[in-house]
């Protein structure tokens, strides 16, 4: 973690204002940062207050996965070492705690990097590095304003879009949510559908519901993922579930999510290194379609439903006491 450290301080660009300087931190940290699946997914109060309790030094992280503490005491770390004061708030009678940094000008500023992993590491817009404060928890944002009266600030979003613009965060200005917003679009256009979602010697006038539902899905995995070409940056787990199922709400009719799941499993107890992501599509009765998320691919990619069954005959189960629709564990 410390050459991480090192290496994020030696890249920050030169004449940078000081919350130039903590944002594009903000974002080099929330690239290669993980939200620790053991503590969101665990049922057990105890081990999430050991977590938490263990994420007040930075020195227990078990990078990359972070909690909002640990990711907090790191960020808070990485700036102190800039020159730039910032500090872990730990909210009062709360297990949580964000970052506040004080410029030289005697501004305070509010981040919550932890809530922005999954946009950072998916190149959509971010909003809790110095929100508009009608966008801030109520009970935060009260709790900070007593603590700083007067000198608590906010950003705009054309400041902040300057600022990923300057850093090349966006691609060509645009973040992934516009390219959602612009194939959601494009799939309203006939003519968008039977040249690029459906294969050739197939249009929308002969193309089922289910088969149609199948194509769009093939097209968003194989087209909208959210990784740069190289492969060097890779989504943490909670960071990749939640990113599909906001693609998939995203893009499908409330229908059409009727028939589509997403499955986060383990093996046994939950590891952060155990875990696994699985997808249905319910075409029509006793057709259905999985698929599995691969590390080496960095996609969804198909499984066979014997595959899968056999997975799950030799331990592997979803979270949430629910069960992969159309497969069950043979005793």
């Amino acid at each position: 973690m410390e050459e991480l450290i090192k290496k994020i301080i030696g890249s920050v660009p030169k004449d940078l204002t000081e919350l130039e300087t903590a944002y594009f931190v903000y974002l080099e940290l929330g690239k290669v940062l993980a939200q620790d699946a053991e503590y969101s997914l665990t049922k057990s109060l105890n081990k999430q207050s050991r977590l938490f309790e263990a994420g007040k030094n930075i020195n227990n992280i078990d990078f990359p996965n972070v909690i909002c503490d640990s990711s907090s005491e790191l960020y808070s770390h990485v700036l102190n070492k800039l020159g730039i004061n910032a500090k872990s708030f730990y909210f009062k009678g709360l297990e949580h705690a964000d970052t506040i940094i004080k410029t030289k000008d005697g501004c305070v500023y509010y981040a919550n990097l932890l809530a922005d992993l999954a946009k950072i590491q998916t190149g959509s817009r971010t909003r809790n590095f110095a929100p508009p404060f009608e966008h801030m928890n109520g009970v935060v944002y009260y709790e900070l304003a007593r603590a700083y009266p007067g000198c608590l600030k906010f950003i705009s979003t054309e400041e902040l879009e300057a600022m990923d613009n300057k850093f090349g965060y966006t691609f060509h200005g645009l973040y992934m949510n516009d390219f959602i917003e612009k194939v959601k679009s494009e799939l309203k256009n006939p003519d968008f559908v039977n040249e690029y979602i459906l294969p050739n010697g197939i249009t929308l006038d002969s193309c089922s519901p289910s088969d149609l539902l199948k194509y769009k899905f093939l097209f968003l995995i194989n087209n909208l993922n959210i990784y740069n070409e190289d492969n060097s940056n890779k989504a943490g787990f909670i960071e990749l579930t939640n990113f599909y199922s906001k693609l998939c709400y995203a893009i499908f009719s409330e229908d059409e999510m009727k028939k589509i799941s997403i499955y986060t499993c383990h093996y046994n107890s939950i590891k952060n290194k155990d875990l696994s992501s699985y997808i249905s599509l319910d075409l029509s009765n006793d057709n259905m379609l999985y698929f599995a998320f691969s590390n080496s691919q960095n996609k969804y990619v198909h499984i066979s439903k014997e595959e899968l069954q056999e997975k799950v005959n030799n331990g592997l189960v979803p979270d949430g006491y629910r069960s992969i629709k159309g497969i069950e564990k043979e005793h």
